[in-house]
C-alpha cells in the first residue's frame, strides 16, 4: 500500500492526469480511495521536510542530477481532498 500510495501522491506532485486509473488500480490492486489516507500522510511528509533535521536530505535532492525533486511543490490540493488523515488505515496495512 505504500508503494502504490507514493505513486499516487507523485503522480498528484507532477500533476499528471488521470492522477489514478484502472491500469493503476489493476496493477497495485488499491483503488483511489484506498490510497487517499496514506498518500496524504505522505504528502503531509513532504510539506514538513523543509526546516527539519532532514536539510541534508532537501540539499541532495535539489540537486538537478537526482532530478530535483526536492524543490517540487508538494500536492497540497491532495490534503483538502475528502478530509483528515486516518492514521489507522496506514498502520493497519503495513
Amino acid at each position: 500500500m505504500v508503494a502504490a500510495s507514493a505513486v499516487f501522491a507523485a503522480r498528484c506532485t507532477l500533476n499528471k492526469t488521470p492522477i489514478w486509473n484502472e491500469t493503476l488500480k489493476l496493477h497495485t490492486g488499491y483503488s483511489k480511495e484506498q490510497l487517499m489516507d496514506c498518500a496524504k500522510l505522505l504528502v503531509s511528509f513532504h510539506l514538513s521536510i523543509r526546516g527539519e533535521k532532514l536539510e541534508v536530505l532537501y540539499r541532495k535532492y535539489s540537486d538537478p542530477e537526482r532530478g530535483a525533486v526536492a524543490v517540487l511543490s508538494p500536492a497540497k490540493n491532495l490534503m483538502s481532498e475528502g478530509g483528515g488523515i486516518d492514521l489507522s488505515v496506514v498502520e493497519n496495512n503495513i
